[in-house]
């Protein structure tokens, strides 16, 4: 991966990772020709170069979200935060975790410039 102009790499970091964790990450770096140390590092400049403007737009689309339910729920007459929980659990009690675990997804993709995962109706 590094080409011989490259100032040599000098530094080293490490993670804990569990066995099923590090056979998928492995099997990223395979499914791109790369050694793990070689698609680790590309993996983790690319995460610290991800452009704050896609991360604001993830997160003010989250907040969004929060708005429309809060105003949802003020229209069904929800005053208490037990209410408004059950509330968005009546809507459907895992679409949180879901738009969570897509938003995440979303974040990771945009970070190693792919194309986005296509959103599943819940």
């Amino acid at each position: 991966m590094r080409g011989r102009t490259e100032k040599p790499l000098t530094k080293s970091i490490t993670a804990k990772v569990t066995e099923a964790e590090e056979i998928k990450l492995r099997e990223r770096a395979a499914e791109q020709g790369l050694t793990l140390s070689e698609w680790s590092r590309k993996t983790l400049l690319q995460a610290a170069d991800f452009p704050s403007a896609e991360r604001i737009i993830l997160e003010e689309t989250q907040y969004l979200r929060f708005l429309l339910l809060t105003v949802y729920g003020h229209l069904k007459g929800v005053t208490t935060p037990e209410g408004a929980t059950a509330l968005k659990n009546s809507l459907n009690p895992s679409i949180d975790s879901q738009k969570q675990t897509m938003a995440n997804q979303r974040i990771f993709e945009a970070s190693q410039r792919q194309i986005p995962v296509k959103e599943t109706a819940a």
